[in-house]
């Protein structure tokens, strides 16, 4: 069964794949959205949304995925209307498969209205 996805998920899924095909021009396993959660959050000055992204890539060596998921974490995500505040990996698991190991990946972010 397909996700249902908010409006600011999907900006944030798009930002994601864009950084991982720009960052070395070239093409990046298939990411596959298995799971999402997000919730409204708000500071004294800010408002926006607290998001649970649960992604899996099949293909890609482990220390290709675990580079650029590093990298994500200071990248500088473009998302209309939007800030990414903070993101960060939470677990990462891979699957062994034939022919290729399926990566795994759970990040959390929070996004602030711009």
């Amino acid at each position: 069964m397909r996700p249902v996805i908010s409006g600011v998920q999907g900006a944030l899924l798009r930002a994601i794949r864009r950084f991982l095909e720009d960052e070395r021009q070239q093409s990046f396993p298939a990411m596959v959205v298995e799971a999402t959660a997000s919730e409204g959050w708000a500071s004294a000055t800010f408002s926006g949304h607290r998001h649970r992204l649960e992604l899996s890539f099949t293909g890609g060596d482990a220390a290709r995925v675990d580079a650029l998921v590093r990298e994500l974490a200071t990248a500088e995500l473009v998302m209309p209307g939007h800030i990414v505040a903070d993101i960060s990996l939470i677990e990462h698991e891979m699957r062994d498969g034939c022919p290729h190991p399926t990566h795994r990946l759970v990040f959390e972010a929070l996004t602030v209205a711009d």
